[in-house]
């Protein structure tokens, strides 16, 4: 069931086409703010933002669909941010939709690349190779340092005394001059390894500056009606100006985003030269998730100083009649690992007898350390994912196991913010029921939980 705004998102015309028919139930201005008045007349861009679970994704399934059938000869591009969300949208809009093109952002840039296109470096994997030593005297992990890497390039900081002297508030790790200088020396061994390989090297960061370079002259250049995008808040700046490039000039960008599941990237609208202010609706109802389970998530975010202060949140609206209550998520006091495995494993066991399917199920884990150790459970059809690639997704059931290490002892205020955010997302993923669970000693950073769910206790096997 869509509200009145949802409707009016997915109906609102192509004013350079002629629809083959006109919606039999207008918008109504004067039901409209004045704000909303503007961004309906305004085609340039739309940014539809909202909680987690408050019907982003929806909508922007519906415009495609409703684009689609009014426009035919209007071309449409639907694009996501990995290949997980790209299927889920498939199975959602419909594969072949005419006039639609979905795909996730670097297989398209495969496709303007064609003969060009190599399979990218993982970053991360050269680091553990090659940098084991600095990872260790920097403390930090290697998926940060690879993330670290890329935020340079993206911001154009390829100059060591750039790097030594940018402001990198909100990074999530402090760096201090010595530690800029070890990994000022990773990345030129980094670059240079690219540079010396016998067949030049790109990785996963270079990819949008190749496929830019390539649309200078490519036929896609500016040859879409309509882009569609959503997840955008894991879109980067070059990301975005690969967009633009294909964007017809008169053309519509519509997006959607949510800035508190930002576990990827975390830039503003502006940084990414896409002018969204005036041209905002937000969606503020969590219609996905049950009221308690959100409240629960909610309640990780309203405790951080970070996070609560952040000018992009969205206040949650808990009070609709919409909203199922549900009952409350559980968290499970493991007497040690092997409880915490049993208890998960009886528990998916009486799930499968209630009737929920395996595949509405998922195992979350903070790191992919921990998804090995359920691969039994992937192979029956559960869905065993890590922190990392699990944005967009919904599932009946949520485990999310391993908790007493999610935070690094020494954490400071951003690394822990980071963790909360990353623990808000991997929970709003529960439509119905969800399960935290650890063994020994509940990190302090999630204390702000224990309002909100019910304790339980599981003992040794």
């Amino acid at each position: 069931t869509l509200t009145r705004e949802q409707d009016r998102l997915i109906r609102e015309r192509l004013t350079r086409f002629d629809p083959k028919q006109l919606p039999l139930l207008p918008p109504d201005d004067d039901d409209l703010s004045s704000e909303t008045v503007g961004i309906i007349e305004n085609h340039e861009v739309r940014l539809v933002r909202g909680v987690a679970g408050s019907g982003k994704t929806l909508v922007l399934v519906r415009r495609a669909q409703y684009l689609a059938a009014q426009y035919p000869d209007a071309r449409i591009l639907v694009l996501t941010f990995n290949k997980r969300l790209t299927a889920d949208l498939e199975r959602r809009i419909g594969r072949d939709l005419a006039g639609v093109m979905l795909t996730n952002f670097h297989k398209l840039c495969a496709h303007i690349l064609k003969d060009g296109w190599q399979s990218p470096l993982v970053t991360a994997d050269w680091l553990t190779k090659y940098a084991a030593s600095e990872l260790t005297a920097l403390g930090m992990p290697v998926a940060f340092l690879a993330s670290e890497l890329e935020w340079r390039r993206e911001n154009g900081l390829t100059t060591d005394d750039a790097y030594l002297n940018a402001n990198r508030d909100g990074r999530g790790y402090r760096l201090d001059t010595k530690k800029r200088a070890i990994i000022n020396g990773i990345f030129a061994r980094y670059e240079q390894y690219k540079r010396g390989r016998e067949k030049e090297s790109t990785d996963w960061a270079d990819v949008p500056f190749l496929a830019l370079d390539r649309l200078d002259t490519h036929p896609q250049r500016h040859s879409y009606d309509v882009i569609l995008i959503d997840e955008g808040q894991d879109f980067a700046p070059s990301w975005m100006r690969v967009v633009k490039a294909l964007l017809k000039p008169d053309g519509q960008l519509f997006i959607c985003d949510d800035p508190t599941q930002s576990i990827v990237r975390d830039y503003t609208w502006r940084a990414k030269g896409v002018p969204v202010s005036g041209r905002t609706i937000h969606l503020r109802v969590p219609f996905r998730s049950t009221r308690r389970i959100s409240e629960a998530a909610h309640s990780l975010i309203e405790a951080d100083p970070i996070l609560s202060a952040s000018g992009d949140r969205i206040e949650p609206n808990f009070t609709s009649y919409e909203l199922h209550s549900g009952v409350l998520p559980s968290l499970i006091a493991c007497a040690d690992a092997a409880a915490e495995r049993a208890f998960i494993d009886a528990k998916l066991g009486d799930l499968q007898s209630a009737g929920v399917p395996l595949d509405q199920i998922a195992i979350l884990c903070y790191s992919k350390r921990g998804v090995y150790g359920w691969a039994a459970w992937g192979e029956q059809g559960v869905h065993i994912t890590s922190f990392d690639v699990m944005k967009g997704l919904e599932f009946a059931a949520v485990f999310i196991p391993h908790l007493e290490d999610a935070f690094e002892p020494d954490a400071d205020a951003e690394r822990i913010a980071a963790m909360r955010r990353k623990l808000f997302t991997a929970m709003t993923r529960a439509r119905s029921r969800l399960y935290l669970s650890y063994s020994g000693t509940l990190p302090d950073a999630l204390a702000p939980l224990l309002d909100y769910v019910a304790n339980e206790s599981y003992p040794a096997p």
